[in-house]
């Protein structure tokens, strides 16, 4: 006898076990223990510069690019992002996944702190 035949023969053992299995089901539903929200750190750093008083050329020369090959060198980043304006340069640095921030700002203060004597003062 298998399980067709005894669905067919006995329709109210078969309600009822369905019956059971989507009660339990639902009880289960309610104590399932996920979240929502789980705690994600996405390792993303910025770095905003002033330079008062120059255009985009000069902030590019003299701002930008040597704070990019100051940290391209960083372990652990993917991409550097930079968009220079009049008077500021934006700079975003993507690190993977597994990077703790703390270590990465750290090492980015280094960096920058290593260069910040070859940066003009302003205008």
């Amino acid at each position: 006898m298998n399980l067709s035949d005894v669905a067919i023969r006995r329709p109210v053992f078969t309600a009822m076990l369905s019956f059971v299995l989507i009660v339990l089901g639902l009880l289960s539903l309610g104590r399932l223990g996920t979240e929502l929200y789980p705690p994600v750190n996405f390792p993303f750093l910025t770095v905003l510069t002033v330079y008062p008083g120059a255009g985009p050329e000069d902030i590019e020369r003299d701002v930008t690019k040597p704070l990019e090959d100051a940290v391209s060198s960083i372990s652990g980043l993917d991409n550097v992002r930079s968009f220079t304006r009049s008077d500021s340069m934006f700079m975003v640095l993507k690190f993977g996944m597994g990077t703790d921030v703390e270590t990465a700002t750290n090492a980015v203060r280094d960096k920058i702190g290593g260069v910040k004597g070859k940066l003009p003062r302003g205008r």
